[in-house]
């Protein structure tokens, strides 16, 4: 009689537990060394290695789109100041570059991020984001003289092409955005023919 007490006393107990884990019964003994941890413990991981891809094609899209305005003013000065046939061919051919800069902006507001606000970056961060030719050296430019005016413009000229070529090879070497690399390429392609007409005006001038 003892023995079948005993039987049914087990047998109960193990209905009690039927349907239970081991999730669902906690334990108050401190897990074993080396036992890993739950899968509700464990953090949803981030793919940060994407993310900051992604942030330096953001970052290359600015840069380009802030030293783009320099750019710009760089021959708008040239075609005001000067009628020497060298420089304005030079100019001529900036202004035939294919419209890379249009693709960025593009790009950019597929990221909702407004192309015009970049600009306002530049000359308050540091690095890359400096413009290559300061408010300073523009005025002198405006107000140089006819003699004055191609050696310093080319100066100003060879600085602003280093840093887009810089801007573009920190894309091609972190950057992972096909458009962006794309964009990158063109713009070395580009540079690389205009810093060398540069350096021979330079001797020349």
């Amino acid at each position: 009689m003892r023995t079948s007490l005993i039987t049914g006393i087990l047998t109960a107990a193990g209905l009690a537990l039927t349907g239970c884990s081991y999730s669902d019964v906690p334990s108050s003994q401190p897990p074993v060394p080396g036992t890993p941890p739950p899968p509700s413990a464990i953090a949803p991981a981030t793919n940060t290695g994407e993310a900051k891809k992604d942030t330096v094609d953001i970052r290359f899209a600015e840069q380009v789109i802030a030293h783009h305005e320099v750019g710009k003013q760089l021959v708008e000065v040239a075609e005001t100041n000067t009628d020497n046939e060298d420089v304005l061919g030079l100019v001529e051919r900036i202004r035939q570059h294919p419209p890379t800069i249009e693709h960025v902006k593009q790009w950019l507001a597929t990221k909702n991020i407004s192309p015009e606000a970049a600009p306002e970056e530049v000359g308050t961060g540091e690095g890359l984001y400096m413009p290559s030719v300061g408010n300073t050296e523009m005025s002198q430019l405006r107000e140089a003289q006819q003699g004055q005016f191609i050696p310093l413009w080319i100066k100003s000229m060879l600085t602003h092409e280093h840093q887009m070529m810089q801007i573009a090879h920190t894309e091609l070497a972190g950057g992972s955005d096909p458009q962006m690399r794309e964009a990158a390429r063109q713009i070395q392609t580009q540079r690389e023919k205009e810093i060398d007409t540069l350096k021979s005006l330079q001797r020349k001038y």
